[in-house]
């Protein structure tokens, strides 16, 4: 697994600049597709954090385990940048989810005033 992740963004690396020749010297326009796709799905996926979090809360009963699951690696990223990346990303999890609805500990979840949500201040 160690060498698995180096070797993918390699690959990713030079996927992108054989799309951007193709781009500069060929004008093809299927490549113009291809990186615009890859360049908005990563930002697709990060936004559509909000509003998952937002229908889970109303759908998921007392723990919505498929936003806990699909959404972790963004919640992990957050941990390690900056404080205020984190209290974005959790503002942005609640603003339109049931009120009770908080990340805690890496789980999306009613938090019912016993426990306390991830520490962001």
């Amino acid at each position: 697994m160690t060498i698995l992740l180096p070797a993918l963004s390699a690959a990713f690396a030079a996927f992108c600049v054989w799309l951007t020749v193709r781009i500069v010297n060929q004008r093809k326009r299927w490549a113009k597709w291809t990186l615009t796709t890859l360049a908005c799905v990563p930002m697709l996926y990060v936004l559509s954090i909000g509003p998952a979090c937002w229908v889970g809360s109303r759908v998921g009963g007392s723990e919505c385990d498929f936003v806990s699951r699909f959404y972790r690696p963004v919640m992990s990223a957050c941990r390690i940048c900056p404080k205020a990346v984190m209290k974005i990303a959790c503002w942005y999890s609640e603003v339109g989810a049931e009120t009770s609805w908080k990340w805690h500990f890496g789980y999306w979840r009613v938090i019912d005033g016993t426990e306390s949500s991830i520490d962001v201040e």
